[in-house]
């Protein structure tokens, strides 16, 4: 198995809309070669992706790393 872990340091409330916001895309999602889990703690937003092989880890990494980056975008155009 291949791994990827994340843990990014934002405002509180940054991290808790951004993991709401992204919630149920993970939830729905019917992939079976990886599996994402997406946590809030304190101040931390931790993403953590298992993956059967490189490609399908890549791919998910490439997905909600994009994900988290619109939320950002959005978030900061409303400060």
């Amino acid at each position: 198995m291949n791994e990827f872990h994340m843990e990014l340091k934002l405002n509180k409330d940054f991290a808790r809309i951004i993991r709401r916001a992204i919630l149920p895309e993970i939830d729905s999602k019917e992939i079976k070669r990886s599996k994402t889990f997406l946590f809030t703690n304190k101040s931390c937003l931790i993403l953590r992706i298992i993956a059967e092989d490189i490609s399908s880890l890549r791919a998910a990494i490439n997905t909600y790393l994009r994900l988290i980056n619109m939320c950002l975008l959005l978030l900061h155009s409303k400060e």
